[in-house]
């Protein structure tokens, strides 16, 4: 009976270092805002695993990739047993379970019961087409930026490689860093640099938000008809209401560019088509152009 003790011991430390573990998951979707992330434990978490399993080490579910197009495309789950990331996409049994995770824990947290069902509507449809997804090679880590990085004030040429490159700018910077083109790693957020921010995410309020930090509104809200402003370069805001809004610059040749989030600077829209007139282009999920501006890098003031 004594030599049985220690196995008795080592099972229930096993079993309470499992119960201790836990999986993180992120739904990749929203541009500006932080992507929604939550927790899955206990029995929840085993089955998730199990369903996970056979996608790891498969080329296509490795995090180092990224959808085409605007909106959901994809889960990251990371276990805390290995720290181990996989890219859930493009397979339906794990995604419908992750969803599902997603409803009861952000029910559980009172979160607004419209910006759940929109979300889950929304990552339902793009499951049925399914996500385009590119490898993207590892950007070389550096130590966030001690100080505010302005680009000049003055149009540019499209050169994603100062964003692209290097690992603490690409994740820490999103389509409002970009397309003002200052990097603060931060993960700026309109209003913010000026002390008042906004409360809903649609066009007014972000809009009066961003001019609050220095951004100069044109009366058109349709592109401008001139090439290019004398000071500064053009941006235009996207919303998709009252979930997520969007950034465009417009760069020398006439092109428009943006950057999805955390992920790569790219200038081509949901269709993968390059932009002319953002009124024209496939920005969906976003469904409201908002306005255009001109940034003066040098002259506003973000956070």
């Amino acid at each position: 009976m004594w030599s049985c003790i220690p196995l008795m011991v080592l099972s229930l430390a096993a079993l309470c270092l499992a119960a201790e573990h836990k999986t993180l998951v992120v739904m990749r979707v929203f541009s500006s805002m932080r992507n929604p992330e939550w927790y899955v434990d206990g029995a929840s978490r085993e089955e998730l695993l199990r369903i996970v399993k056979p996608l790891y080490g498969k080329e296509e579910h490795k995090c180092n990739r990224e959808g085409s197009n605007l909106g959901y495309t994809g889960f990251n789950v990371i276990d805390s047993s290995d720290n181990k990331c996989i890219y859930v996409v493009n397979s339906a049994e794990a995604e419908s379970y992750l969803l599902g995770t997603y409803v009861r824990t952000k029910t559980r947290e009172n979160e607004d019961t419209n910006k759940i069902n929109t979300l889950v509507e929304h990552v339902k449809t793009v499951m049925t087409v399914g996500v385009k997804t590119t490898a993207v090679p590892e950007a070389p880590v550096y130590p966030v930026a001690n100080e505010v990085i302005r680009g000049p004030d003055n149009v540019t040429r499209y050169s994603p490689e100062r964003w692209n490159n290097i690992s603490m700018a690409l994740r820490n910077n999103n389509c409002y860093n970009y397309g003002t083109d200052v990097r603060t790693d931060s993960f700026a957020q309109p209003g913010v640099g000026s002390g008042k921010t906004f409360n809903n995410l649609d066009c007014s309020e972000v809009w009066e938000a961003s001019i609050r930090d220095g951004l100069t509104p044109l009366e058109s809200k349709k592109n401008p008809e001139k090439e290019q402003p004398e000071v500064g370069h053009y941006v235009t805001l996207v919303v998709w209401p009252f979930m997520d809004f969007h950034w465009y610059r417009k760069d020398l040749g006439g092109y428009w560019s943006h950057k999805p989030g955390s992920t790569k600077v790219k200038d081509v829209d949901a269709s993968e088509n390059k932009i002319l007139n953002p009124d024209k282009a496939n920005i969906k999920p976003y469904t409201e152009i908002c306005g255009y501006y001109i940034v003066v890098p040098s002259k506003i003031n973000i956070k």
